[in-house]
Protein backbone atom coordinates (compact mmCIF):
# COMPACT_ATOMS: atom_id res chain seq x y z
CA UNK A 1 0.00 0.00 0.00
CA UNK A 2 1.49 3.17 -1.26
CA UNK A 3 0.70 6.64 0.82
CA UNK A 4 1.78 9.89 -0.13
CA UNK A 5 1.96 12.99 2.48
CA UNK A 6 2.44 16.53 0.68
CA UNK A 7 1.32 19.96 0.72
CA UNK A 8 3.21 20.53 4.32
CA UNK A 9 6.12 21.70 6.00
CA UNK A 10 8.21 17.79 5.96
CA UNK A 11 11.08 17.52 8.12
CA UNK A 12 13.15 14.96 7.68
CA UNK A 13 16.12 15.58 10.37
CA UNK A 14 18.51 15.05 8.46
CA UNK A 15 21.18 18.14 8.92
CA UNK A 16 22.42 19.98 11.47
CA UNK A 17 21.01 23.27 11.13
CA UNK A 18 17.38 24.86 10.39
CA UNK A 19 18.82 26.56 7.10
CA UNK A 20 19.98 23.25 5.66
CA UNK A 21 16.97 21.33 6.47
CA UNK A 22 14.98 24.07 4.94
CA UNK A 23 16.78 24.60 1.79
CA UNK A 24 16.99 20.21 1.45
CA UNK A 25 13.33 20.23 2.00
CA UNK A 26 11.30 17.74 -0.03
CA UNK A 27 8.13 18.79 -1.29
CA UNK A 28 6.49 14.60 -0.55
CA UNK A 29 7.03 11.97 0.69
CA UNK A 30 6.21 8.30 -0.77
CA UNK A 31 5.50 5.75 2.10
CA UNK A 32 5.29 2.13 1.17
CA UNK A 33 3.74 -0.39 3.40
CA UNK A 34 4.74 1.60 6.21
CA UNK A 35 8.21 1.95 5.05
CA UNK A 36 9.68 5.50 3.84
CA UNK A 37 10.26 4.76 0.39
CA UNK A 38 11.07 8.09 -1.23
CA UNK A 39 11.64 11.72 -0.67
CA UNK A 40 11.23 14.59 -3.84
CA UNK A 41 9.24 16.61 -5.69
CA UNK A 42 5.77 16.08 -5.38
CA UNK A 43 6.38 15.29 -9.65
CA UNK A 44 8.69 12.81 -8.57
CA UNK A 45 6.47 11.37 -5.62
CA UNK A 46 3.55 11.04 -8.35
CA UNK A 47 5.73 9.15 -10.42
CA UNK A 48 7.25 6.53 -8.06
CA UNK A 49 3.94 5.66 -6.57
CA UNK A 50 1.66 3.34 -7.86
CA UNK A 51 -1.52 3.63 -9.39
CA UNK A 52 -3.44 3.35 -6.48
CA UNK A 53 -1.60 5.42 -3.80
CA UNK A 54 -3.54 7.11 -1.13
CA UNK A 55 -2.28 11.05 -1.47
CA UNK A 56 -2.58 12.94 1.67
CA UNK A 57 -2.95 16.80 1.57
CA UNK A 58 -0.95 17.92 4.49
CA UNK A 59 -2.98 21.04 4.36
CA UNK A 60 -0.02 23.31 5.43
CA UNK A 61 0.89 21.25 8.63
CA UNK A 62 4.47 19.98 10.01
CA UNK A 63 5.35 16.33 9.32
CA UNK A 64 8.09 14.77 10.74
CA UNK A 65 9.84 11.44 12.27
CA UNK A 66 7.85 10.54 15.49
CA UNK A 67 9.72 11.07 18.45
CA UNK A 68 11.51 7.73 20.29
CA UNK A 69 11.01 7.81 23.89
CA UNK A 70 14.23 7.11 25.77
CA UNK A 71 13.14 7.06 29.52
CA UNK A 72 9.31 6.87 29.65
CA UNK A 73 7.41 4.26 32.49
CA UNK A 74 4.44 3.23 30.11
CA UNK A 75 3.09 0.58 32.27
CA UNK A 76 3.29 3.35 35.05
CA UNK A 77 1.23 6.15 32.81
CA UNK A 78 -1.42 3.43 32.05
CA UNK A 79 -1.82 2.64 36.27
CA UNK A 80 -1.72 6.77 36.81
CA UNK A 81 -5.07 7.00 34.11
CA UNK A 82 -6.59 5.20 36.86
CA UNK A 83 -5.86 7.63 39.75
CA UNK A 84 -7.01 10.98 40.65
CA UNK A 85 -5.45 13.62 38.40
CA UNK A 86 -3.74 16.47 40.51
CA UNK A 87 -1.59 18.34 37.92
CA UNK A 88 -4.40 20.92 37.99
CA UNK A 89 -4.15 21.47 42.16
CA UNK A 90 -2.50 25.15 43.02
CA UNK A 91 -3.23 24.37 46.86
CA UNK A 92 -3.60 22.14 49.63
CA UNK A 93 -7.10 22.67 49.58
CA UNK A 94 -7.88 22.05 46.03
CA UNK A 95 -5.84 18.55 46.97
CA UNK A 96 -7.66 17.60 49.23
CA UNK A 97 -11.21 18.37 47.37
CA UNK A 98 -10.05 16.58 44.16
CA UNK A 99 -8.98 13.48 46.39
CA UNK A 100 -12.62 13.79 48.21
CA UNK A 101 -14.35 13.85 44.91
CA UNK A 102 -12.33 10.82 43.30
CA UNK A 103 -13.25 8.98 46.79
CA UNK A 104 -17.14 9.43 46.58
CA UNK A 105 -16.78 9.01 42.69
CA UNK A 106 -15.05 5.39 43.69
CA UNK A 107 -17.67 4.41 45.83
CA UNK A 108 -15.71 2.78 48.36
CA UNK A 109 -12.18 2.07 47.55
CA UNK A 110 -9.43 0.70 49.79
CA UNK A 111 -6.91 3.51 49.04
CA UNK A 112 -7.09 6.88 47.55
CA UNK A 113 -4.13 7.38 45.07
CA UNK A 114 -3.52 10.59 43.76
CA UNK A 115 -0.64 11.89 40.93
CA UNK A 116 0.36 14.69 39.49
CA UNK A 117 0.91 17.40 41.90
CA UNK A 118 4.26 19.78 42.09
CA UNK A 119 4.38 21.68 45.38
CA UNK A 120 6.48 24.04 42.87
CA UNK A 121 2.91 25.61 41.84
CA UNK A 122 1.42 24.95 45.25
CA UNK A 123 0.65 27.88 47.51
CA UNK A 124 1.94 26.89 49.90
CA UNK A 125 5.26 25.99 48.75
CA UNK A 126 5.93 22.38 49.98
CA UNK A 127 4.34 18.85 50.05
CA UNK A 128 1.39 18.04 51.03
CA UNK A 129 2.22 15.48 54.05
CA UNK A 130 -0.02 13.62 56.17
CA UNK A 131 -1.61 16.42 58.12
CA UNK A 132 -2.97 17.12 54.99
CA UNK A 133 -4.23 14.28 53.77
CA UNK A 134 -5.37 13.08 57.25
CA UNK A 135 -8.03 15.89 56.15
CA UNK A 136 -9.39 13.42 53.25
CA UNK A 137 -9.28 10.41 55.63
CA UNK A 138 -7.90 8.30 58.22
CA UNK A 139 -9.22 5.23 57.92
CA UNK A 140 -8.22 4.04 54.14
CA UNK A 141 -4.67 4.77 53.24
CA UNK A 142 -4.06 8.16 51.20
CA UNK A 143 -1.34 8.72 49.19
CA UNK A 144 -0.31 11.26 46.69
CA UNK A 145 2.79 11.01 44.26
CA UNK A 146 4.87 14.19 42.78
CA UNK A 147 4.52 14.60 39.20
CA UNK A 148 8.49 13.53 38.83
CA UNK A 149 7.93 10.17 40.43
CA UNK A 150 11.10 11.20 42.91
CA UNK A 151 8.71 12.01 45.77
CA UNK A 152 5.04 11.16 47.53
CA UNK A 153 3.34 11.72 50.80
CA UNK A 154 1.18 9.54 52.97
CA UNK A 155 -1.34 10.25 55.23
CA UNK A 156 -1.51 8.40 58.76
CA UNK A 157 -2.99 5.02 57.48
CA UNK A 158 -0.61 4.45 54.75
CA UNK A 159 2.29 4.74 56.99
CA UNK A 160 0.76 2.44 59.54
CA UNK A 161 0.69 0.11 56.44
CA UNK A 162 3.79 0.27 55.71
CA UNK A 163 5.47 0.13 59.28
CA UNK A 164 6.91 3.15 58.92
CA UNK A 165 7.22 5.10 62.26
CA UNK A 166 9.56 7.01 64.59
CA UNK A 167 12.07 4.13 64.90
CA UNK A 168 12.57 3.64 60.76
CA UNK A 169 15.76 4.52 59.75
CA UNK A 170 15.92 6.36 56.70
CA UNK A 171 16.83 3.91 53.66
CA UNK A 172 20.05 4.05 51.53
CA UNK A 173 19.02 6.76 48.70
CA UNK A 174 15.92 8.15 50.31
CA UNK A 175 14.16 9.84 53.22
CA UNK A 176 11.46 10.30 55.25
CA UNK A 177 10.36 13.90 56.58
CA UNK A 178 9.52 14.36 60.14
CA UNK A 179 7.62 16.54 62.00
CA UNK A 180 9.86 19.51 63.64
CA UNK A 181 11.56 18.21 66.96
CA UNK A 182 11.12 15.17 66.84
CA UNK A 183 11.56 11.66 64.94
CA UNK A 184 7.66 11.31 64.05
CA UNK A 185 7.46 10.85 60.34
CA UNK A 186 5.40 13.62 58.77
CA UNK A 187 4.22 11.08 55.81
CA UNK A 188 6.79 12.95 53.26
CA UNK A 189 8.67 9.77 51.24
CA UNK A 190 12.11 10.74 48.96
CA UNK A 191 13.06 8.25 46.81
CA UNK A 192 13.72 4.63 47.91
CA UNK A 193 11.47 5.38 50.91
CA UNK A 194 8.67 5.56 48.44
CA UNK A 195 9.09 1.55 48.08
CA UNK A 196 7.66 0.19 50.83
CA UNK A 197 4.38 2.34 50.04
CA UNK A 198 4.84 1.25 45.82
CA UNK A 199 5.23 -2.97 46.84
CA UNK A 200 1.54 -2.30 48.75
CA UNK A 201 -0.30 -0.38 45.94
CA UNK A 202 1.81 -0.40 42.77
CA UNK A 203 -0.20 -3.14 39.89
CA UNK A 204 2.10 -4.57 37.74
CA UNK A 205 1.04 -4.98 33.82
CA UNK A 206 -0.79 -7.70 33.97
CA UNK A 207 -3.14 -6.14 36.31
CA UNK A 208 -4.10 -3.63 33.00
CA UNK A 209 -6.67 -4.26 30.77
CA UNK A 210 -6.05 -4.51 26.66
CA UNK A 211 -7.63 -1.43 27.08
CA UNK A 212 -6.27 0.49 29.20
CA UNK A 213 -3.22 -0.25 27.30
CA UNK A 214 -4.32 1.05 24.10
CA UNK A 215 -5.30 4.41 26.06
CA UNK A 216 -2.25 4.39 26.40
CA UNK A 217 -0.72 3.92 22.91
CA UNK A 218 -3.33 6.83 21.87
CA UNK A 219 -2.21 9.04 24.40
CA UNK A 220 1.18 8.65 23.33
CA UNK A 221 0.63 8.50 19.81
CA UNK A 222 -1.47 11.72 20.33
CA UNK A 223 1.65 13.86 21.63
CA UNK A 224 3.57 12.58 18.19
CA UNK A 225 5.97 9.71 20.49
CA UNK A 226 5.82 6.21 18.08
CA UNK A 227 8.25 4.40 20.06
CA UNK A 228 8.13 3.90 23.78
CA UNK A 229 9.15 0.80 26.69
CA UNK A 230 9.16 0.82 30.10
CA UNK A 231 11.50 2.88 32.02
CA UNK A 232 14.94 1.14 32.53
CA UNK A 233 14.77 -2.61 32.68
CA UNK A 234 17.33 -3.36 30.75
CA UNK A 235 20.14 -2.44 28.65
CA UNK A 236 20.39 -2.96 24.42
CA UNK A 237 23.34 -2.19 22.97
CA UNK A 238 25.07 -2.52 19.44
CA UNK A 239 28.13 -4.64 20.62
CA UNK A 240 29.07 -7.20 18.00
CA UNK A 241 32.11 -9.62 18.37
CA UNK A 242 35.14 -8.06 16.90
CA UNK A 243 34.01 -4.73 15.95
CA UNK A 244 36.17 -2.73 17.83
CA UNK A 245 38.86 -3.46 19.97
CA UNK A 246 36.86 -3.28 23.56
CA UNK A 247 34.18 -5.79 22.10
CA UNK A 248 36.07 -9.37 22.73
CA UNK A 249 34.59 -11.81 24.47
CA UNK A 250 36.19 -11.20 27.82
CA UNK A 251 35.60 -7.35 27.51
CA UNK A 252 31.36 -8.66 27.65
CA UNK A 253 31.48 -10.45 30.17
CA UNK A 254 33.22 -8.20 32.26
CA UNK A 255 30.31 -5.48 31.60
CA UNK A 256 27.43 -8.26 32.33
CA UNK A 257 29.02 -9.10 35.51
CA UNK A 258 29.20 -5.51 36.89
CA UNK A 259 25.02 -4.78 35.34
CA UNK A 260 22.81 -5.70 37.21
CA UNK A 261 20.40 -4.93 34.74
CA UNK A 262 20.40 -7.39 31.69
CA UNK A 263 21.98 -6.18 28.65
CA UNK A 264 20.75 -7.52 24.95
CA UNK A 265 22.98 -7.44 22.11
CA UNK A 266 20.92 -8.06 19.54
CA UNK A 267 24.02 -7.70 16.60
CA UNK A 268 26.52 -9.67 18.75
CA UNK A 269 27.41 -12.10 15.70
CA UNK A 270 26.65 -9.98 12.56
CA UNK A 271 29.55 -8.81 10.13
CA UNK A 272 29.78 -4.97 9.76
CA UNK A 273 28.10 -4.94 6.48
CA UNK A 274 25.68 -6.94 7.28
CA UNK A 275 24.70 -4.04 9.98
CA UNK A 276 25.15 -1.47 7.30
CA UNK A 277 22.46 -3.48 4.80
CA UNK A 278 20.01 -3.75 8.05
CA UNK A 279 20.42 0.33 8.51
CA UNK A 280 20.23 1.55 5.06
CA UNK A 281 16.89 -1.25 5.12
CA UNK A 282 15.30 0.62 8.27
CA UNK A 283 16.42 4.06 7.21
CA UNK A 284 18.75 4.63 9.77
CA UNK A 285 22.25 4.53 8.08
CA UNK A 286 21.97 8.38 6.67
CA UNK A 287 21.24 9.78 10.48
CA UNK A 288 23.96 7.12 12.19
CA UNK A 289 26.90 9.05 10.43
CA UNK A 290 26.24 12.13 10.53
CA UNK A 291 29.60 14.12 11.74
CA UNK A 292 27.92 14.37 15.78
CA UNK A 293 29.91 13.58 18.66
CA UNK A 294 29.37 10.81 20.58
CA UNK A 295 30.36 8.84 23.68
CA UNK A 296 32.74 6.91 21.20
CA UNK A 297 34.61 9.85 19.89
CA UNK A 298 34.49 11.88 23.65
CA UNK A 299 35.32 8.97 25.66
CA UNK A 300 37.69 6.46 23.56
CA UNK A 301 40.72 5.44 25.21
CA UNK A 302 44.14 5.62 23.55
CA UNK A 303 44.56 2.33 24.53
CA UNK A 304 41.72 0.11 24.36
CA UNK A 305 41.82 -2.65 26.65
CA UNK A 306 40.95 -6.00 24.91
CA UNK A 307 41.29 -8.38 27.88
CA UNK A 308 40.30 -6.36 31.28
CA UNK A 309 39.98 -7.88 34.30
CA UNK A 310 37.28 -7.84 36.65
CA UNK A 311 38.67 -6.41 39.40
CA UNK A 312 40.39 -3.27 38.45
CA UNK A 313 36.72 -2.50 37.14
CA UNK A 314 35.77 -2.97 40.35
CA UNK A 315 37.81 -1.13 42.07
CA UNK A 316 37.40 1.53 39.54
CA UNK A 317 34.06 2.02 40.59
CA UNK A 318 34.49 1.82 44.14
CA UNK A 319 36.84 5.00 43.84
CA UNK A 320 33.92 6.25 41.66
CA UNK A 321 31.10 6.09 44.16
CA UNK A 322 33.31 7.67 46.85
CA UNK A 323 33.03 10.73 44.49
CA UNK A 324 29.45 10.28 42.93
CA UNK A 325 27.60 12.11 45.92
CA UNK A 326 29.73 14.77 45.82
CA UNK A 327 28.97 15.25 41.91
CA UNK A 328 25.60 14.83 42.88
CA UNK A 329 25.54 17.39 45.58
CA UNK A 330 26.99 19.91 42.94
CA UNK A 331 24.60 19.73 39.98
CA UNK A 332 22.21 20.53 42.41
CA UNK A 333 23.61 23.22 43.59
CA UNK A 334 24.67 25.19 40.68
CA UNK A 335 21.39 24.12 39.09
CA UNK A 336 19.28 26.41 38.32
CA UNK A 337 14.78 26.16 38.26
CA UNK A 338 13.85 28.01 35.05
CA UNK A 339 9.57 27.57 35.38
CA UNK A 340 7.58 28.38 31.87
CA UNK A 341 4.20 29.92 31.72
Amino acid sequence: MDRVFYNGRILTMRFKSAAEEEQHRPEAVLVRDGVIAALGSLDEIRKAAGPDADFLDLDGKCLMPGFIDPHSHFIMNGQTSMWADLSDCNSFAEIIDVLKDFRKQAGDPEAVIGFGYDHNFLKEGRHPDKRVLDQVSTEIPVFVIHVSVHFACGNSAVLKLAGIDGNTPDPEGGRYGRLAGSREPDGYLEETAMNPVFERFSRTSADLTPEQIAKMQETYLRFGVTTAQDGAMALITGESIGQVASQTIQSLAVTNEVCTMPVFRPLIGFDKNDIVDISRKIGTYETSILPYEDCCTIFVAKHPVTKPLLHIIERSEVKLNEKIDALVQEAIDTAELVIAK
